[in-house]
């Protein structure tokens, strides 16, 4: 009857060592599979991340300040055009900014920079003092593809102008030349 017993209890026991290892192994693939599922959500959360950063100049406008008009000598002196003031809008897909800028009357130039990869036509208008009154058109630059960067000189008078895009029309900034 011992032996019996004794033979029972090392048959129990190798049965729970079995279970035990059984266990064990179910826990270490059940953490290998938690970590590689990590893995791979972190994985993509970077790669998503990367993606957007390197769209994000094109949709993300940045907070609005100010721009500076700064006068530029004229390169051809003798022609009797004087300073310019340099005045520069950048292109989004969702806006154009700075949304108002200032300057002096006179020689303007405006240098556009699209960061939208659109391909538009800039319009420059005018208003005429009454409101309502629709606006008169005082310029346009027209853009050549695969070029970012746009420069053109206008003579203005004092008044409101609106800079905008001709796919967007409402999408309109204001440029108020000064005396």
């Amino acid at each position: 009857m011992f032996k019996q017993t004794k033979r029972l209890s090392v048959e129990n026991n190798m049965k729970r060592s079995d279970e035990n290892r059984s266990r064990a192994i179910s826990r270490l693939l059940f953490a290998t599979l938690i970590i590689v599922s990590l893995i791979i959500a972190i994985a993509a959360v970077l790669k998503l991340r990367s993606f957007d950063a390197s769209a994000s100049p094109k949709s993300a406008m940045p907070a609005s300040k100010p721009a500076a008009f700064q006068p530029v000598p004229n390169p051809m002196p003798g022609d009797g055009h004087g300073p310019t003031n340099v005045v520069r809008f950048t292109l989004y897909d969702v806006g154009i900014l700075p949304r108002e800028t200032r300057v002096q009357s006179g020689n303007v130039t405006l240098a556009i920079v699209d960061v939208s990869g659109m391909n538009s036509v800039i319009v420059l208008e005018k208003e005429t003092g009454d409101a309502g009154s629709p606006l008169v058109v005082s310029g346009q630059i027209e853009r050549v593809q695969r070029v970012s960067r746009v420069e053109k000189e206008f003579a203005l008078t004092p008044g409101r102008y609106w800079v905008s895009t001709v796919d967007k029309p409402e999408t309109k900034v204001l440029l108020i030349v000064e005396e």
